[in-house]
C-alpha cells in the first residue's frame, strides 16, 4: 500500500473514534427519576440507561484508539500488519457494538441517535471489509473505496455527536 493510503488508513481507523471519544465525559452518570407519573418515570430510566450504554459502547472504541495509537506511535505500521489487526480485532469490536447498540431499548426521545449510532457502526464495519478485501485479493481499489468510506463515516461521526449532545440537552435530570 502506499505510504499516502497507509496514513489514510490509520487516521481513518482513528479519526471517528477521536471525535466520538470527546462525548465519554459528557455521557457519564445515572441520576434519581424523581417525580410524577410512572411512565415517565420509565421512560426516563430508559434513556438514562441508553445513554450510559452508549458511553460504555464509546470508551470500547476509544480503548481501541489508543491501541492503534501506540502502534502508530512504535512506527510499525503497514497495511500487512494494520490490515490482519482489523480483520482480527477491529471489526469484531465495531460489528459487536453494532449488534449492542440494535438492541438498546429505546424512547422517541433516543430512538434517532440508536439509528445514527447504527448506521456509523455499519458502515465502519463495511469500510473495514474493504481494508480486509483489498489485502486479501491485493485489490489496491478496494484501499480508495475504504478511504471513501472512511470520509462519509467522519461525516456520519459528527452527526451523531451533535445528535446525542441534543438528546442529552432533552432528558430530564440526565448528569452530563
Amino acid at each position: 500500500m502506499p505510504g499516502a493510503a497507509l496514513r489514510l488508513l490509520v487516521s481513518a481507523v482513528l479519526g471517528p473514534v477521536l471525535l466520538l471519544g470527546g462525548l465519554l465525559g459528557a455521557s457519564l452518570g445515572l441520576s434519581g427519576c424523581g417525580g410524577g407519573d410512572e411512565s415517565q418515570h420509565a421512560q426516563r430510566l430508559v434513556e438514562h440507561a441508553f445513554l450510559d450504554s452508549t458511553a460504555e459502547y464509546l470508551q470500547n472504541l476509544r480503548a481501541m484508539e489508543q491501541e492503534i495509537g501506540q502502534m502508530v506511535l512504535a512506527d510499525t505500521v503497514n497495511s500487512v500488519e494494520i490490515v490482519p489487526l482489523i480483520s482480527q480485532r477491529y471489526r469484531p469490536l465495531v460489528a459487536g457494538l453494532h449488534e449492542r447498540v440494535l438492541a438498546l431499548d429505546t424512547t422517541a426521545v433516543v430512538a434517532p441517535v440508536r439509528k445514527a449510532f447504527a448506521d456509523y457502526l455499519a458502515l465502519r464495519v463495511a469500510a473495514y471489509d474493504a481494508a480486509i478485501a483489498g489485502l486479501a485479493e491485493d485489490r489496491p481499489e478496494l484501499y480508495d473505496q475504504f478511504s471513501r468510506m472512511q470520509v462519509e463515516v467522519d461525516r456520519l461521526g459528527r452527526s451523531l455527536d451533535r445528535q446525542i449532545k441534543e438528546v442529552r440537552a432533552q432528558v430530564p435530570e440526565y448528569r452530563r
